[in-house]
């Protein structure tokens, strides 16, 4: 390959077989360039010289890239030109050049002969200024960076960048090479809903008023950054229940608090707020709604560590986070262990009450426990000792004894109330008249209220019951209902009662396998007996089954 140039430059030469040793040369040198028309203009000429002698040949003819009818020929010793062509060849798009130029040389005398092949390649001609850019963050001040570089030192460049619906020229035909500038704040309006878009840069060159070549582009990425995300100010958490702001400012009782969240949210740059929401232990627990301008406001009663996390998201992506700390207590409401309520004796009036749990014992929480007994739905007054509520940590401990009026023949419930600063749960038991007691005597037996003798008869004006006509029965009842942790469910057992008997009482009850379930009868009425089941446990339910027993004491009659 033969770089070509203003002066004769040698491409190829062959030297043939003939006793005067001719030498055949193919030269070629460049005319000139149009940098306008990608042009190149050069020559190539056939020559020869003879090194041992002159040769002679006739019916000499040129062909390939050069063609002559040469017809008689002598060749000399000394160099000489036979033949010559001036050539235009276009360049490519990059200014590049190239040509394989073939001459051959036929006569009568075939050693004289010669094909000859060589290649030439022309200096590259200067083509369109490259443009290069390199985008920033918009805020009013930074600049992109718009470079361009020129091709030949005489060009000039029209530089414009399109950016959406904006189009702004930097120059027309200017010799500048830096056309850098500051990104207006105004150009975020093209993108308000992503963080970046590109903008497109293009060039034209220019030789005087003559374009060259076609135009150059480039992109560059203009982008928002986190100095525009959210405004996020005023983020307030008020506490709304009553009872837990008694305590003090700035505290989040954990099951009890119920709190106002609000902040004022703006977005910035022409982007739009998309959500405002607060985080707990990393869990979101509320979504904040705007109420009016740029009020944003929700109620949360979920949070587990006291703080409060507000974060605020623009249209962009961009985030805003703000921390609400407070102080944060883990409440638990007061519960009940253990809860009986029970005659001394079977057949007497006095008895007691026994209670005990577990309460939340921080921020002066005060704990009352106070006996409500009732008959029936009327409440009554029943004489107690005056022992009080104690307490020990968290543990709380409550007993009574009663000293008369729990007559053994009539039913009873006490509602146990049990009340903190925060709340009042009240848990029932219910105390059945006595299970039948015997009072035997020489002639009669006495059940309760009934008195059995051995021939028929009447005495004292109570019933009499026929001798050796008690019955205990032991029944099994499905339980429909689940029994949630710390609760009570009542039931009615319908007794089976065989015809010539009589439903004297309920004797006791209990749930089979399952030892923190307390049952007790409540009254009983016709066939019907009427039982409270009590969970004492904690966090376990019990579910639906079939296991409550129930003894009961039938007579023939």
């Amino acid at each position: 390959m033969t770089y070509i140039t203003s002066s004769w430059a040698e491409i190829v030469r062959k030297e043939t077989s003939t006793s005067s040793k001719v030498i055949w040369i193919v030269k070629a040198r460049l005319l000139n360039q149009d940098k306008v028309k990608n042009q190149s203009r050069f020559e190539i000429q056939l020559g020869s010289q003879s090194t041992y002698g002159n040769a002679r040949a006739s019916s000499a003819k040129i062909s390939g890239d050069l063609t002559a009818n040469l017809g008689y020929i002598n060749i000399p010793t000394e160099y000489k030109v036979w033949t010559s062509g001036s050539f235009t060849i276009n360049h490519d798009s990059l200014g590049n050049a190239a040509k394989t130029v073939d001459v051959i040389v036929s006569t009568t005398y075939a050693p004289l002969n010669a094909s000859m092949r060589g290649n030439i390649t022309f200096p590259t001609i200067p083509r369109e200024n490259v443009i290069n850019a390199s985008g920033t963050e918009i805020n009013g001040t930074n600049k992109c960076s718009i470079k361009i570089s020129k091709k030949h030192s005489s060009f000039s460049s029209t530089v414009w960048v399109e950016f959406g619906s904006i189009k702004k020229t930097l120059g027309t035909k200017s010799a500048n090479t830096d056309f850098s500038f500051s990104i207006p704040k105004e150009w975020a309006k093209e993108f308000p809903n992503v963080q970046s878009k590109r903008a497109y840069v293009y060039c034209e060159t220019y030789s005087g008023d003559t374009k060259i070549g076609s135009k150059t582009s480039d992109y560059m990425t203009l982008s928002v950054g986190q100095e525009f995300a959210p405004k996020l100010t005023n983020a307030l958490v008020k506490e709304l229940n009553q009872a837990v702001l008694a305590k003090g400012e700035n505290i989040t009782l954990v099951g009890k608090s119920k709190k106002q969240l609000s902040a004022i949210v703006e977005a910035q740059l022409y982007s739009r707020i998309k959500e405002v929401y607060v985080i707990s232990d990393s869990v979101r627990c509320s979504t904040l709604h705007n109420t009016t301008g740029n009020q944003y406001m929700d109620y949360t009663t979920t949070n587990r560590s006291g703080n409060f996390g507000f974060v605020a998201v623009d249209s962009r992506g961009l985030t805003t986070r703000v921390l609400v700390e407070t102080q944060a207590y883990y409440y638990t409401a007061p519960s009940l262990k253990e809860l009986i309520f029970r005659r001394n004796t079977p057949t007497g009036d006095s008895g007691y009450i026994k209670s005990n749990g577990e309460y939340f014992n921080q921020l002066s929480n005060i704990l009352k426990v106070e006996p409500l007994i009732f008959k029936g739905s009327e409440q009554v007054t029943i004489p107690m000792d005056a022992k009080k509520l104690e307490t020990n940590g968290i543990d709380w401990t409550f007993n009574k004894q009663i000293s008369h009026g729990l007559n053994y023949d009539e039913a009873f419930s006490l509602k146990l109330k049990i009340s903190d600063d925060f709340t009042t749960l009240i848990r029932r038991i219910d105390l059945p008249p006595s299970m039948p007691t015997l009072l035997v005597g020489k002639k009669t037996v006495q059940v309760n209220d009934y008195l059995i003798v051995e021939k028929d008869g009447s005495v004292g004006g109570k019933r009499i019951l026929t001798a050796n006509t008690l019955v205990e029965k032991t029944l099994k009842y499905s339980v429909t209902e689940a029994i949630k942790p710390s609760n009570e469910i009542y039931m009615t057992c319908e007794v089976d009662v065989p015809s010539g008997y009589k439903l004297i009482s309920g004797m006791h009850a209990y749930y089979n396998n399952h030892g923190s379930i307390i049952c007790q009868i409540r009254w009983h009425e016709g066939n019907k007996i009427s039982v409270s089941l009590h969970n004492t446990h904690p966090s376990w339910t019990c579910p639906a089954d079939n296991n409550l027993i129930l003894t009961v004491l039938l007579a023939r009659i």
